[in-house]
């Protein structure tokens, strides 16, 4: 397995709870730092959006964006921003039957030297977040419409 330390920092969106939340529609913005402890030779390093269901039944997952940051050899520290369209859906959801779950994943797609560097599994950073629309209460105002009495039409 390919020896390196995977830094990922996520920005806008809005903190609820200790987590991230991002509206459907909106861009998760962030950056990675890759600091390895000798070289790497990198098919891909990736940075993806994924959302997987969890509960009784069948699990499903999908990547809904991804963005290669980097290929070659990776012999010191790299730095690459990335941003990430969030779809229409699925929403976030925690239920008493299913759950889906929300993470941005950022992925090290080494060559391998050896056996044990193929049967070990890829260095990865990944961060949980959550997609739903905004809230009420965080929404910006609606103007009140104006509001015309009955017998305030004009007459004829």
């Amino acid at each position: 397995m390919a020896d390196v330390d995977i830094e990922l920092v996520l920005q806008g969106g809005e903190i609820e709870d200790a987590r991230r939340c991002y509206a459907p529609g909106s861009t998760v913005e962030g950056w990675t730092r890759l600091t390895p402890h000798g070289a790497i030779e990198c098919r891909r390093v990736v940075a993806r959006l994924e959302w997987q269901t969890a509960g009784r039944g069948a699990s499903d997952q999908k990547c809904v964006d991804e963005i290669e940051l980097w290929s070659g050899r990776l012999s010191g520290p790299l730095v690459r921003e990335f941003a990430l369209t969030v779809p229409q859906q699925p929403w976030s959801y925690t239920g008493h039957y299913i759950n889906v779950w929300w993470r941005v994943l950022v992925l090290l797609d080494a060559v391998p030297v050896d056996l044990s560097d193929m049967l070990a599994a890829e260095p990865s950073r990944d961060e949980l977040i959550v997609v739903a629309p905004r809230r009420a209460a965080t929404m910006p105002p609606v103007p009140p419409r104006t509001h015309v009495p009955p017998d305030a039409t004009p007459s004829r």
